[in-house]
């Protein structure tokens, strides 16, 4: 190499242009796009799976009609999840949702409340009490891919910290 070409070299080093790989950001924000994507779906199914279900309790009177206990496996309980079609995890966010709901009331008077005393779950009949104003609820409050993402988060880190203690890193 002579002195001109070790010069050049060393010029074009020195003024390269370091711009970010472009390719990199795309493929990163598609995968971020695909994500939300993905639970946006999951939020879809939970809705179906709530409504499906409140149609069930109401039309087969799937309830105790004193104490108004749902007498039927929902979609959020250990024993129904399979049963309504949903992926273990999906039931368990779909709790969680709805625990949530029941204790805070952020949305209005929740249409399915939770007893933790007696682990059981009801269906306000007293605030809702025909069919269509159970599904005016799930029309005015749906699931939403926030709520989704908050549990979902929740569920991720804690698969993930059960991991790193499986290897033995925590």
């Amino acid at each position: 190499m002579n002195l001109n070409e070790l010069i050049d070299r060393i010029v074009g080093v020195r003024f390269a242009d370091m711009a970010p790989n472009v390719k990199q950001r795309i493929a990163d924000a598609a995968d971020r796009i695909n994500a939300g994507a993905d639970d946006l779906k999951r939020v879809q199914v939970l809705n179906e799976a709530v409504i499906a279900c409140t149609v069930f309790i109401y039309s087969k009177s799937a309830h105790d009609h004193k104490t108004y206990r749902i007498t039927c496996p929902v979609p959020w309980g250990r024993a129904g999840w399979q049963r309504w079609g949903l992926r273990s995890w999906e039931g368990a966010i779909l709790r969680a949702i709805l625990n949530v709901r029941s204790a805070n009331q952020r949305h209005g008077a929740a249409l399915f409340d939770y007893s933790a005393d007696s682990r059981l779950w009801f269906v306000d009949i007293d605030r809702y009490a025909s069919l269509e104003s159970a599904l005016d609820y799930w029309k005015s409050n749906p699931i939403t891919i926030k709520e989704f993402q908050t549990h979902a988060n929740i569920a991720r880190q804690n698969a993930a910290a059960r991991m790193q203690r499986g290897r033995g890193k925590g």
